[in-house]
């Protein structure tokens, strides 16, 4: 019986050892086809290093208010272009790509010290230093989906800095990961394995995000489409989104929006399947003070498919706040 009992021990502690060293010792297939993002910009790209991060971005028009534009997950400076003009007939509108996204480049681990630069906090100090490079004080901060919890919290970091906060589509519900996922994230086999796994996923919510983020995905032109999968053809792409993934945490945890003072307008398409309608406009009413606005034949980005109603949207809501400021 102690014999047999050994030989299971030894059997099982073989099984375990090549469990955890076969995913550090597979070949990993390299990414083809990827280029150093500063190749594949449009020629209104300009780029900006901050830190440790060389920023994308675009800048149209001069004079107030500034519009800082904040995209969402899978997103990029590609997800404003419908409403940047507009906003510049009235103000200046600034668009950048976050951090494993777009043209922005792509810290890889070992390459930071401090915070990762994936992280809320980091996103946020990033969008803080980018607005000093760029001299830019006060500004109406316009963000969307994931973008909302970088603004969100540039908001109760620098309150006296964001004159406005408009959330479009917010993560309504809590996302938090469980302990445990978080912890086989962390470890080196699926620091090793994970961006693999996700190659496959990625292109999968891509289309996912163009068939559900649409009312009518039918109004998706080619060129719009192809913004979106020239997340693939940049560098390391993969392994940032894999280490994007291990840093994000759900908004209501790291920032309540029901807590935030700044004015606040929420908007949602009338047909988002991918955050809720409901979810978004119980959401808004739980901030106080907060204006919503609830856009008819859109979806999920209703800045993209619905632009001439959103806009109308935000110059109202606007024109609304400046007059009770007066009053005040």
């Amino acid at each position: 019986m102690n014999k047999t009992i050994r030989k299971i021990g030894i059997v099982a502690g073989a099984v375990l050892m090549t469990g955890l060293t076969a995913p550090l010792l597979v070949p990993i297939p390299p990414l083809e086809g990827t280029v150093p993002p500063e190749e594949v910009g449009d020629p209104d790209s300009r780029f900006i290093k901050i830190g440790n991060v060389t920023v994308h971005f675009k800048r149209r028009g001069k004079g107030r208010p500034v519009f800082v534009l904040l995209h969402g997950y899978l997103g990029g400076t590609f997800s404003w272009q419908q409403i940047m003009d507009p906003l510049a007939e009235i103000g200046t509108a600034v668009a950048y790509d976050r951090p494993a996204f777009g043209l922005t480049s792509r810290p890889m681990p070992g390459e930071w010290k401090g915070l990762n630069p994936y992280g809320y906090e980091a996103q946020v100090r990033l969008l803080h230093d980018f607005l000093d490079a760029l001299e830019i004080g006060e500004a109406v901060l316009v963000s969307h989906g994931m973008g909302c919890g970088v603004a969100a919290l540039a908001v109760r970091s620098r309150p006296e800095r964001i004159k406005h906060l408009v959330l479009v589509s917010p993560e309504a519900a809590g996302r938090a990961r469980p302990a445990w996922q978080r912890l086989i994230m962390a470890t080196p086999q699926m620091r090793r394995l994970g961006p693999v796994l996700l190659r496959n996923q990625v292109v999968g919510q891509v289309e996912e995000l163009l068939q559900k983020g649409w009312h009518n995905p039918s109004l998706i032109q080619a060129d719009k489409r192809e913004c979106y999968y020239r997340i693939l053809r940049v560098n390391d792409w993969d392994r940032a989104l894999w280490e994007l993934a291990r840093a994000t945490r759900s908004l209501d945890k790291i920032c309540p929006l029901e807590k935030l003072q700044s004015p606040i307008l929420v908007v949602t398409g009338e047909d988002d399947r991918i955050e809720g309608t409901g979810e978004i406009i119980r959401l808004a009413a739980t901030i106080p003070d907060a204006h919503l606005a609830v856009l008819p034949d859109a979806g999920y980005c209703p800045h993209e498919e619905m632009p001439g109603a959103f806009l109308q949207a935000l110059t109202e809501y606007l024109s609304v706040a400046s007059e009770s400021s007066l009053e005040t």
